[in-house]
């Protein structure tokens, strides 16, 4: 009788954590929903108030227009080599720091670890980070908006942490053959540590896609515009002539705008997948020892 009341719980439990992960799954995907099938559909289905679970009238006439777009296709490219830079340097640079902090006899090594735990909670604010891109001379850069999110914090105590859990065995016997730590690093370290970095480039690759904030304070020039920030002047202050001209009897400005935020996101829902696999283990791996 027990073994049943118990069963029936976790049956009960079960049922329960299903029905609220569904429910909150249909949050998460109905405004994609919403977004593909206003973006797909008609002028008079896209204007038309009320719930765009698929398109009726499909309409392909908005992506190509929004896919052609040369302010659209400018700002594809700033995002793209801002995200490839910007997470390339992020990954080197954390797992050559989490290197130097995973060895027992880097001095000071427990000042250094409080330091970047601080880091993670304190910040010196918006205007004086923005004082020190102007000094720096960064303004309408590249740099200024891969620089500042470089190194996270988090993202170095997990990979510092998956470091420690690479056998020394296999570092002292690189050494008995001559490799210095730079080699024992790109070779040994790095190459074990694919679920960790995966991870982390995840994070920082959807980082870069999605940020606009710091393009909006640094970047004065509309050729370095990201697509964040487009997305944002289009929606919000419907600065984007170009695209509000595109608009007409044949094409709602509703369409336009849902094309230009489906074509924006696609891709980084693309990306997911590939790497998926290795998210998971990354995440476990790197967290559990301390």
């Amino acid at each position: 009788m027990k073994k049943r009341k118990i069963f029936r719980k976790e049956s009960i439990f079960d049922i329960a954590i299903i029905i609220i992960l569904v429910f909150f799954s249909c949050l998460v995907i109905y405004p994609f929903l919403h977004v593909a099938s206003v973006s797909l559909s008609s002028p008079a289905e896209a204007s038309r108030p009320g719930l765009h679970l698929y398109p009726k009238e499909i309409d392909l006439t908005s992506i190509k227009k929004v896919i052609v777009a040369p302010e659209l296709l400018n700002a594809y490219k700033n995002t793209l080599l801002r995200t490839v830079l910007g997470t390339i340097l992020s990954v080197l640079v954390t797992g050559m720091g989490a290197y130097a902090i995973s060895k027992n006899g880097l001095p000071c090594k427990k000042f250094i670890m409080s330091v970047i735990v601080f880091a993670m909670f304190f910040s010196g604010g918006l205007i004086p980070e923005y004082l020190l891109i102007r000094n720096l001379r960064l303004m309408n850069t590249i740099w200024s908006m891969v620089l500042p999110s470089l190194v996270w914090g988090l993202n170095m105590i997990i990979m510092r942490n998956f470091f420690m859990a690479i056998p020394e065995s296999l570092e002292e016997s690189a050494k008995l053959d001559g490799a210095n730590d730079l080699t024992i690093f790109a070779r040994i370290y790095m190459p074990l540590s694919k679920p960790v970095i995966a991870t982390i480039a995840m994070w920082m690759a959807v980082h870069h896609w999605n940020a606009y904030m710091d393009n909006l304070l640094y970047i004065n020039d509309n050729k370095k515009y990201v697509l964040q920030r487009m997305i944002r002047n289009l929606i919000i202050d419907t600065e984007m002539g170009s695209i509000e001209s595109m608009s007409s009897a044949s094409l709602s400005l509703e369409s336009l705008k849902s094309a230009t935020i489906l074509v924006t996101i696609v891709p980084i829902i693309m990306v997911y997948p590939f790497i998926q696999k290795h998210f998971i283990k990354g995440v476990m791996l790197g967290a559990v020892k301390g």
